[in-house]
């Protein structure tokens, strides 16, 4: 199977996740006193989910999240940066 075929259903599913929560993510943490440099419970949620999600079908590959952090010299890994600033910016 390709990551066409495992992949992109779990982007998918992404939707479920965002689309209630669009204009409204709660904040809960500030990493910086830039407005948008925010942590959202979207962000830790979408995190999560990624990370299960793709362990569940490709445990040897690693994953590094914005906010959980993880293994950057793992010699494969899944990397989620900017996913949900990029939809609280567009609210």
């Amino acid at each position: 199977m390709s990551y066409k075929d495992t992949v992109l259903p779990i982007v998918r599913e992404l939707r479920k996740i965002f689309l209630p929560e669009w204009g409204k993510a709660k904040i809960i943490d500030k990493k910086t006193t830039r407005a948008t440099d925010i942590v959202t419970l979207l962000d830790q949620k979408v995190e999560r989910f990624l990370k299960e999600k793709l362990a569940e079908i490709y445990p040897d590959i690693q994953f590094v999240g914005e906010e959980d952090g993880g293994d950057r010299e793992a010699e494969r890994f899944w990397l989620l940066i900017r996913l949900t600033a990029v939809f609280w910016e567009n609210c």
